[in-house]
């Protein structure tokens, strides 16, 4: 097995790893070490997996989340599916929640002819490549993160507060916890204060130096970190340009019905707080 590095700093493309066929505890433990590493991993497959063998093997990063009894999900641009459509900003998943999904996996089942991209960029080499004086700044500040109602979807509002600089929970490195898409403000300044300093480290985080853009081909497999890569859609996945369609797993010590409920309470809280204070 040979990773080739992708990115400075995180991302490689896997070679000599039998997606389909057994595996053994060799092969398990230096994958694991991989994703560690570069946090995000890269599989040119030539044929789609079983879903089954993808929850297989993204349950070796650690427990496959289930939502609404099924560990199966799709991002797709057909009718009927929810939320793999529209361009989406700079995220990593579920940080308005006290508890962000822990991994993400993506196969690619179906692609437009003329191609799509994800662009990725990691938290841990970001915090690595701030300039030292804007680290001192951020250390001890936090930022609100919010998801705003979605009446397609029904979903409500929920917000939870981060530190700027956190620690990954698994290997105890920084990284930079803040997002494009849901950081809205810094707890600790005034609004003005909060914009130009998200503003910096938006410029610094998602600067072209610092992003990797993944062009998909057919049954490509991605395996990443989703506490220390982001993501972004940068462009609207028309239907009338081609179906584009991943099949998704994720990695939660929660179930989605409990993530949602812990975010709904903690938004009751966060909400309580902000009328007394």
């Amino acid at each position: 097995m040979e990773f080739r590095p992708l990115h400075q700093g995180f991302g490689a493309e896997v070679s000599g790893f039998d997606v389909m066929g057994s595996t053994g505890p060799a092969d398990i433990a230096a994958l694991r070490a991989a994703y560690d590493e570069y946090q995000l991993l890269v599989f040119r497959c030539d044929e789609d997996m079983p879903p089954e063998r993808q929850v297989e093997i993204s349950g070796w990063i650690g427990p496959v989340m289930d939502s609404f009894g099924s560990q199966i999900g799709f991002l797709s641009n057909e009718e009927g599916f929810f939320g793999g459509r529209e361009r989406l900003p700079w995220h990593f998943d579920y940080t308005f929640t006290e508890t962000p999904f822990k991994g993400i996996s993506l196969q690619a089942v179906a692609l437009p002819s003329a191609g799509t991209t994800t662009l990725f960029t990691s938290n841990i080499a970001n915090w690595a490549s701030l300039p030292p004086e804007l680290q001192r700044r951020v250390e001890p500040l936090s930022t609100r993160h919010r998801d705003t109602d979605d009446p397609v979807s029904g979903k409500a509002e929920v917000m939870a507060d981060h530190p700027i600089r956190m620690t990954h929970p698994r290997t105890g490195k920084p990284q930079l916890f803040v997002t494009e898409y849901h950081s809205t403000r810094i707890n600790e300044l005034a609004a003005d204060e909060s914009e130009e300093l998200l503003a910096a480290l938006f410029a610094h985080m998602y600067a072209p130096e610092n992003v990797h853009e993944h062009r998909w081909q057919l049954h490509d497999f991605l395996l990443w970190d989703n506490w220390a890569i982001q993501h972004s859609r940068p462009v609207e996945a028309d239907p009338a340009d081609g179906i584009r369609s991943l099949r998704r797993v994720t990695n939660s010590d929660h179930s989605y019905e409990d993530i949602v409920e812990r975010a709904r309470l903690n938004t009751e809280e966060l909400r309580r707080a902000e009328e007394v204070g």
